[in-house]
């Protein structure tokens, strides 16, 4: 029965050089399979338990904690360079808070559920637009406030990256429409107020207006 350190090799070719207890990986170990794939770190009973680092022949890694051979609890993961998530794990999967880093810079910031954006978070494209806000399935979907570099606007509803409901869009000149979208454009009934802040109620159809239905002064007033 193998106890303290020593060194096995596979049929297959894979290496284990570290700690044993009663015949199992138990302690700090390094296996290292046919393929290249390296885990460095605590061992519990033949298993990945405690904070290691798993690396692979394309530079991608994960570093942190584990249990039972799956990243559990906090760790760093970069995949081939070109992507970095920092944040909570379970069972293999990003779940909890985290950050998630793209090559392009783009950046979101929040909660994650069984590996995709859920619940709130914060997402920065490289070009300078921010959503803060509601997701489900890697979507915007909820409540969130959508901004671009230039000023421009929107804070409402959306319904699978697309505005749904009820939400109020300003333009980077002041103008702003408060009333209804479908699919992205505006639906329905709603508000636009100019520059001027002149107030004009109307109905939109698939983003275009169909016609005015009332337009007041900004003391309420109709002008006729």
């Amino acid at each position: 029965m193998r106890n303290g350190y020593g060194v096995y090799v596979s049929m297959d070719g894979s290496i284990y050089k570290g700690e044993w207890k009663n015949d199992k990986a138990w302690g700090k170990g390094i296996y290292t399979n046919k393929i290249g794939i390296t885990y460095k770190g605590d061992w519990l009973n033949d298993k990945a338990n405690g904070k290691g680092i798993l690396t692979t022949p394309d530079g991608s890694y994960y570093e942190g904690e584990w249990k039972d051979d799956m990243q559990n609890g906090y760790g760093i993961e970069v995949i081939s360079n070109e992507s970095k998530y920092e944040g909570q794990f379970k069972d293999g999967e990003k779940h909890g808070k985290g950050t998630f880093k793209w090559k392009d810079n783009a950046e979101y910031e929040g909660d994650w559920l069984h590996n995709v954006m859920e619940g709130r978070g914060i997402y920065k494209w490289s070009d300078g637009r921010m959503y803060i806000g509601e997701w489900k399935n890697n979507l915007m979907n909820g409540k969130g406030v959508y901004t671009w570099p230039n000023g421009r606007k929107y804070e409402g509803s959306y319904k699978n990256d697309k505005k749904e409901g009820y939400g109020v869009y300003t333009w980077e000149d002041g103008k702003i429409y408060k009333g209804q979208w479908k699919n992205g454009k505006q639906e329905g009934e709603g508000v636009f107020i100019s520059k001027d802040e002149i107030i004009r109620t109307g109905l939109w159809k698939n983003g275009k207006r169909v016609k005015w239905l009332k337009i007041l002064n900004q003391d309420g007033t109709e002008i006729t």
